[in-house]
């Protein structure tokens, strides 16, 4: 059975309320008196930033040079996350912003061409999704529609099993330029008031996160 925080947070997210109210809820403050505990939610935290376009793998861009047209040409990334282009060879273009991405263009090419100027558009970009694994009650792809974070994809897949997950241990894995980097975050002590880095660390196309079982479990 879900423990009373995890009743509060299911509600809240039925309601659909939006990630920045969910990271507000996740920083209440859990008082004791009188042998119980009284939940304060904050609600006076600044909404959260826009989320940027970041180019990913299997994006389709269209990377135009504006003085030098023989150059333009459609691009899809690679799985690895580049793209190959003529003069300067591979350029890492996933995790970057379109604006990120066209200003190292230009500075590459600085030297090889005359006034280098470069605009870049993404023509098609599949949809992206991350994946929950482990004792979740609905294992699978999440779609990452807009910014969210590990407890919410843990929500989208249907919960926690609360029978068999150790909730104390669930690992975030992200392979970045080839190399895997995975960390652990402690869920219990985010649904319990103690820490709100599980609400406020927001995932990334690929990512995986997974929800390891109990030692005492069947």
């Amino acid at each position: 059975m879900f423990s009373v925080y995890q009743k509060q947070y299911l509600l809240i997210w039925r309601r659909g309320i939006q990630a920045g109210v969910i990271v507000a809820f996740m920083s209440f403050i859990v008082l004791t008196g009188c042998g119980q505990k009284r939940i304060e939610i904050r609600e006076d935290l600044p909404p959260l930033p826009p989320v940027p376009t970041l180019i990913a793998p299997g994006d389709e861009l269209y990377i135009e040079f504006f003085n030098n047209a023989e150059l333009s040409n459609e691009h899809v990334v690679r799985p690895d996350g580049k793209v190959m282009l003529q003069l300067i060879g591979e350029v890492q273009a996933s995790g970057k912003t379109p604006g990120d991405l066209t200003r190292e263009i230009e500075q590459r090419y600085e030297g090889l061409l005359r006034q280098p100027k470069v605009a870049i558009s993404i023509l098609n970009q599949p949809e992206q999704v991350v994946y929950v694994a482990g004792e979740v009650i609905a294992p699978g792809q999440v779609p990452l529609r807009e910014r969210i974070s590990i407890i919410q994809a843990i929500m989208q897949a249907g919960g926690f099993d609360t029978r068999r997950a150790d909730m104390s241990r669930v690992m975030l894995i992200r392979y970045s330029s080839g190399k895997r980097h995975m960390q652990t975050y402690d869920m219990k002590a985010l649904l319990d008031g103690k820490d709100v880095l599980g609400g406020t660390t927001f995932l990334e196309p690929g990512d995986i996160v997974y929800v390891p079982k109990r030692m005492s479990a069947e």
